[in-house]
């Protein structure tokens, strides 16, 4: 047996924007770097944003919509998927799990850029949109010395 929505919803991306803000900054203390989490967020919305704090530079965002995800790092490139539905009443784990797609879905990034695009407080929005847009990855080799200098990082700290 199907239950229905427990609201209607028409898709309209001026509105899933109406109070996207900022809700949180963190910083994050990697082996190799410092990481800057900022998480914006409104109604429907949710987008994560990681952001290498000594290169200024994007290196992860994820985007929450409508149970969609979108999702970019720049070493793996993009990805999509959406968030698993849990029964209601289920006994399984409160953690949410999501299921990727194979290989992306253009129209959930197409939908993505198109609600982002629309964001006014998104302080990062040229490059995330970009990153959506180009789907810049790193190289094999500058990943594989990133990996490295990550790994030498933490075994040091072990050692102290």
């Amino acid at each position: 047996m199907v239950s229905a929505a427990k609201e209607r919803f028409i898709y309209s991306p001026e509105a899933m924007v109406k109070g996207f803000a900022r809700v949180s900054s963190d910083m994050v203390k990697t082996p190799s770097t410092e990481l800057v989490v900022k998480w914006y967020r409104a109604s429907y919305v949710d987008l994560q944003v990681w952001v290498d704090k000594n290169q200024d530079k994007v290196i992860r965002q994820q985007f929450s919509f409508l149970g969609l995800i979108v999702e970019w790092n720049h070493i793996q490139g993009l990805k999509t998927g959406y968030v698993l539905d849990k029964p209601e009443g289920s006994s399984q784990a409160k953690a949410i799990q999501v299921v990727y797609d194979k290989s992306y879905e253009p129209e959930s990034v197409r939908q993505a850029i198109e609600v982002l695009s629309l964001t006014t407080t998104l302080a990062e929005k040229e490059e995330v949109i970009n990153n959506f847009e180009m789907s810049p990855t790193i190289s094999r080799w500058q990943s594989f010395l990133l990996i490295t200098k990550h790994l030498l990082g933490k075994k040091k700290s072990f050692k102290k």
